[in-house]
């Protein structure tokens, strides 16, 4: 199996130099844990900080194609266009930065791949690293997607004026077969206008209610898994097990 693995990540996002190598390891954890698992697998580093990664990094990581998105017009607009949204909630401003740069970068990077060359791809969030809890054996199925399955989402029970989803999906890890990359664009361009047009509302959207919302399983066949086997720190503290 030649698997793809696409690594959405913001080593520099932060405050300090300590916090950048902090991200900078679990980065570094995120690509063992691939190679440990995967005989026959590329690395796409998809590092999306407004300013380029410093040499000493750049050199931990051979065998890692590092593609770097802190030049791209769209990734500096996301950023001032948010400045004008939710402007009495940092949280939600913080968050809509890092789904639409994410979902923007991710269409430019399955742009990049031929789909003769891999059996899978994979989308595994920046800092979180494949545990033993990871089965491959979810993600093999020709013509699907692997995804988490729907989950009620907390947000909209507490606050369902504000978003247009009762449920959500995790988007730590998910996979697709190759065959399906032209279905899997499409479900991310409508994921992208449904992000926008609710943000432009001053409305909670994400990817992870964006995969419920726009995600038609008459069209794309989907693997639902309970847990992905990802593991995680959130907000440097809480052990995140997806």
């Amino acid at each position: 199996m030649k698997a793809l693995f696409i690594v959405t990540s913001a080593i520099l996002a932060g405050p300090s130099k300590d916090i950048h190598q902090e991200r900078f390891l679990q980065t570094l954890h995120t690509i063992d844990s691939i190679k440990s698992r995967f005989k026959n697998v590329e690395i796409w580093l998809c590092e999306c900080s407004l300013k380029p990664l410093p040499e000493y990094m750049i050199n931990f990581l051979k065998g890692v194609r590092v593609i770097d998105f802190s030049s791209d017009p769209r990734v500096i607009q996301i950023q001032k266009e948010v400045n004008h949204l939710f402007m009495d909630n940092p949280e939600y401003k913080l968050g809509q930065i890092k789904n639409r740069t994410e979902i923007h970068v991710l269409q430019l990077t399955l742009d990049m791949i031929d789909p003769k060359k891999y059996d899978r791809v994979f989308k595994i969030s920046g800092r979180y690293f494949l545990s033993e809890l990871f089965d491959i054996n979810k993600h093999v199925k020709s013509k699907t997607l692997t995804l988490r399955k729907k989950m009620q989402s907390k947000l909209y029970l507490s606050f369902p004026n504000l978003i247009d989803s009762e449920f959500r999906r995790g988007c730590i890890l998910w996979s697709f077969c190759p065959s399906i990359l032209g279905q899997v664009k499409s479900l991310l361009m409508e994921i992208e206008s449904w992000i926008l047009k609710e943000s432009n509302c001053n409305r909670i959207a994400d990817i992870e209610h964006g995969l419920v919302k726009c995600l038609d399983e008459e069209k794309i066949r989907v693997i639902n898994i309970s847990k992905t086997g990802a593991v995680g720190r959130v907000g440097g503290k809480t052990i995140h097990s997806d």
